[in-house]
């Protein structure tokens, strides 16, 4: 199947008839915008958890997306963590996403920030629920085939466990 490009759309005046060649480019379009690269994950059952105090990935068999993107563009990211804590009233869990094995959102470099793109600043009792969320836009990845990893660390107090229900995606803008 052909690969689509956007067309910006033509304007149209009352009671105009429209014919084959603006249909096609309507179609087009609708083919552009529903079959841009994307791909989601959603965990369907139990739990996965960390103690490691450095940022890494959830899972590279289920958190990790790839994506091939057929010209240099944006990408959306997304997701959001239910996830729990071992500690008592102390426990905390930062997030990231790391490109490729090798750059992380937070920085846009190979060494993350010290919070991640994101971080819960309240403390909470032993197993409470929590979630973590976010919406980016990544700009300027390179045509290629990429690997898109969800990451986390704990502070170091006990573990972080993310449950069934999490959600991590990303696609081409």
């Amino acid at each position: 199947m052909a690969d689509f490009q956007w067309v910006t759309p033509p304007n149209f005046s009352t009671k105009e008839s429209i014919g084959k060649d603006r249909l096609n480019t309507i179609m087009e379009n609708m083919r552009y915008l529903f079959r841009r690269p994307r791909s989601q994950y959603i965990m369907p059952s139990g739990t996965i958890q960390t103690s490691s105090t450095t940022f890494v990935p959830v899972s590279t068999s289920s958190f990790r997306l790839s994506l091939n993107l057929p010209v240099t563009c944006s990408v959306a990211v997304w997701f959001s963590a239910i996830h729990t804590h071992s500690a008592n009233n102390y426990g905390e869990t930062m997030f990231d996403v790391l490109l490729d094995s090798s750059l992380y959102l937070s920085s846009l470099t190979s060494t993350p920030l010290t919070d991640g793109i994101t971080r819960n600043g309240s403390r909470f009792s032993a197993g409470t629920s929590k979630v973590s969320a976010g919406f980016w836009i990544w700009e300027e990845i390179n045509s290629g085939n990429h690997n898109f990893d969800l990451a986390w660390k704990d502070d170091g107090t006990g573990n972080s466990i993310i449950q069934a229900g999490s959600v991590f995606g990303v696609m081409q803008l």
